[in-house]
């Protein structure tokens, strides 16, 4: 059972994708390269996720999913909600500057909502 990962997968440049999803004795994702994907989804025992996804210059394409993580910290809850809102604003700003609501294509449609489900399971799963 695995119970945490080394640090050192921080130096692996070539991963793309992290997938941890229902590891129940996972209790802390240490500091990764930067991701297009990590999933993390029931994993009762997360506590910590020490990702960066606040970066301000983060991939609007990059995807992180931790549903039913439901013992995640204070901490760590906080920083994916920053990390979803800083998204959710740069996504509007660019609808905004860039197209007319009704120019908007079916992609960035569809990730506006991928987003917005994000941000209400992370308010939903507070235990």
């Amino acid at each position: 059972m695995i119970q945490t990962i080394n640090p050192t997968i921080k130096q692996a440049s070539g991963l793309k994708y992290l997938n941890t999803s229902n590891c129940k004795c996972l209790q802390s994702l240490p500091e990764l390269p930067c991701l297009p994907a990590l999933v993390g989804n029931g994993c009762p025992s997360l506590k910590t996720v020490s990702y960066p996804m606040t970066a301000p210059t983060r991939d609007l394409n990059q995807r992180h999913s931790f549903c039913a993580c439901i013992n995640l910290d204070e901490n760590t809850r906080s920083n994916m909600m920053d990390d979803a809102w800083a998204v959710w604003v740069r996504i509007v700003r660019m609808a905004t500057v860039s197209l007319s609501l009704s120019q908007i294509h079916t992609e960035r449609v569809s990730l506006i909502l991928n987003r917005s489900r994000f941000l209400c399971f992370l308010m939903n799963e507070k235990p």
